[in-house]
Formats: C-alpha cells, sequence, structure tokens
C-alpha cells in the first residue's frame, strides 16, 4: 500500500502535522511531538442578536415569497406587482452557492447602508433543484437566506419584464440615520 502525499502547501502543512503524531505499533516515541498548528477557522458574517427571519410563504419554481411581520398588505401587493421600482440589481447566475451566498450577504448590507429601498436579485430559473427538481441551486436556497437577512424586510418573484421566475424583488429596511 503506496500513501499518497497532498499537493497543496496548506494541506501538506496539516498532513505533516498529522503524521508527526503517528508511531509504529511497540516502539518507542525517540522525538518529542511538534506542537499542532492553529486551525483556521471560517468567521461567518454575525447579524443583529434580535433579528428574527422573515417567514417564507412561498418557495416553488413560480413564486418565491416572504415578509416580516409588520409590513402592510397594500406595500406586498405592490411588490409582487412590481410597481416599487428597483434601484439596483444583482445577478448571481454562474456562481458556486458558497460565493452567491456570500455575495449576496454582502451586496445587500452594502444596498441597504446606500439607501436602496428595493434591490432585484437575479438568481436564474435553473433545474436540478427544489421539491419537484425545477429550480437551481441557488433559486432553491434564496429564500432562505433573504429570510435570514436582517436588512431584508419582503421579497416576492419579479413581474416577466424584470426577469419574472429568475429574479426577485427585495425590500430593504430603511437606515435611520
Amino acid at each position: 500500500m503506496t500513501s499518497k502525499t497532498p499537493k497543496k502547501p496548506e494541506d501538506d502543512a496539516a498532513w505533516q502535522a498529522e503524521i508527526a503524531t503517528v508511531w509504529p505499533l511497540g516502539t518507542r516515541r525517540t522525538k518529542p511531538l511538534r506542537a499542532q498548528p492553529p486551525a483556521k477557522t471560517f468567521v461567518a458574517p454575525t447579524f443583529a442578536p434580535r433579528h428574527v427571519p422573515l417567514q417564507i410563504l412561498s418557495n416553488h419554481a413560480e413564486v418565491i415569497a416572504g415578509h416580516h411581520a409588520n409590513i402592510p398588505p397594500a406595500r406586498l401587493k405592490e411588490l409582487a406587482r412590481g410597481l416599487v421600482s428597483p434601484t439596483a440589481k444583482l445577478d448571481l447566475h454562474g456562481q458556486q452557492e458558497g460565493d452567491a451566498w456570500l455575495m449576496l450577504m454582502n451586496w445587500l448590507t452594502h444596498a441597504a447602508e446606500d439607501d436602496h429601498r428595493c434591490v432585484l436579485v437575479v438568481t436564474g430559473k435553473g433545474k436540478g433543484y427544489g421539491i419537484n427538481g425545477d429550480m437551481g441551486i441557488i433559486k432553491a436556497q434564496v429564500a432562505t437566506w433573504l429570510a435570514a437577512h436582517p436588512k431584508v424586510i419582503a421579497f416576492h418573484t419579479a413581474q416577466p419584464k424584470d426577469g419574472g421566475s429568475g429574479a426577485l424583488y427585495v425590500l430593504l429596511k430603511r437606515i435611520r440615520a
């Protein structure tokens, strides 16, 4: 049996740290153990501790929608009918799932800080995911992502003129100065 060593430098360091603690059965250690290098950790962005995720009303290929409990029904109808014009647009086509999540979270935060009230997020339609396999991976996840973001107060599938079922209108909180 041959052992394969990792090809990446960061993997090589981890590999060396692992094999430094391995000894054949029945032998005594002749050299002291090296200190383990600190593990690299990913720190996810933190949001306001009092943020309650939005209620997701619909998450299927034709309609993705959700809103905060305090939004007036008339405002939700305006959003759904495309009467609230988006002032910024983010296109997530071609992104990997993790990259799309990070890009969306950062972009929404900056859009709210820049006083955008309604934005358009283009996910594309895709196939292979969702309950019936009729959604792309980003589209299948975007409702959960939007519901968890503290600056989002409502979202709804866009009208055909703005991308239809491959895009969403997102209503953002006003930042009080």
